[in-house]
């Protein structure tokens, strides 16, 4: 290994199970009373006299405060909520809207070549950022990412086919740093980034409203945490953050960036 590489290890890293995390605080939080409704569209957010009205494929909710996370889809359900209260002199209080760009993530799965192996979190910096987490959870092999943005889509137009090209140097960069699996990918998958230019959350308030996203790619495991930080934001207590660093005006979202 080269002198100038940076690898990260810690032998008390760990791997948080998605599926089942999001299953256990969906119970958690209809055993707490949470009205939870699953497959349910989000058609557009208006304003109701002094409140929010939420129109969905099902029926119309109305609320004093509505938190929008709706990951990919927020430029757009941001963008329509914008124009419903600009219509009725309502205007929310952005003078532009914060870039959060939808993005096409790839990533491939390995076969150890020993299935005894224990298998650290490895992330490395180089001049590209790659990732690789062991296969637990059923996983099908050694999860491999490479932390970029991938390129800018619209999710309603998903799912995305495999870039064949992106795969083939996944083979080729296992084949040459990674000797412990097969270096042919056993299985691909597409997922979503929802990107900002300075890779920081958009965490605030706008009027009635409670803005979370820009996860770009790390989102997920402060999923805790910042359901706190929006509670507070809606209930209208201190969250206790630095309000400028995940502003929806800060100065770095006013600026488009390529990806």
């Amino acid at each position: 290994m080269e002198a100038q590489e940076r690898v990260l290890w810690h032998p008390r890293t760990g791997v948080c199970l998605a599926d089942r995390t999001v299953a256990a605080q969906v119970r958690v939080a209809r055993e707490a009373g949470v009205d939870v409704r699953e497959e349910t569209a989000v058609t557009g957010i208006e304003p109701d006299g002094d409140g929010v009205l939420v129109r969905t494929d099902r029926d119309e909710i109305r609320a004093d405060t509505v938190v929008l996370a709706g990951g990919g889809w927020n430029r757009w359900l941001l963008a329509g909520a914008v124009s419903a209260f600009a219509a009725v002199n309502r205007a929310l209080p952005l003078t532009t809207l914060p870039e959060m760009l939808p993005t096409v993530q790839q990533v491939s799965y390995f076969a150890p070549t020993d299935p005894a192996t224990s298998w650290p979190v490895l992330i490395e910096w180089g001049l590209e950022d790659w990732y690789l987490v062991p296969p637990l959870g059923g996983a099908a092999g050694v999860k491999v990412g490479l932390h970029v943005p991938g390129r800018q889509v619209d999710p309603s137009e998903g799912p995305f086919p495999p870039d064949a090209e992106l795969e083939r140097a996944y083979a080729e960069h296992m084949r040459e740093r990674v000797p412990g699996v097969v270096p042919t990918p056993v299985r691909t998958e597409m997922c979503l980034y929802t990107m900002t230019s300075d890779e920081d959350f958009v965490i605030d308030r706008v009027g009635p409203l409670v803005l979370f996203g820009g996860c770009s790619g790390h989102g997920f495991k402060f999923g805790p945490v910042i359901g706190e930080i929006l509670a507070d934001l809606a209930t209208d207590r201190d969250p206790g953050i630095p309000r400028e660093r995940f502003s929806a005006s800060r100065p770095a979202l006013q600026r488009a960036f390529a990806v």
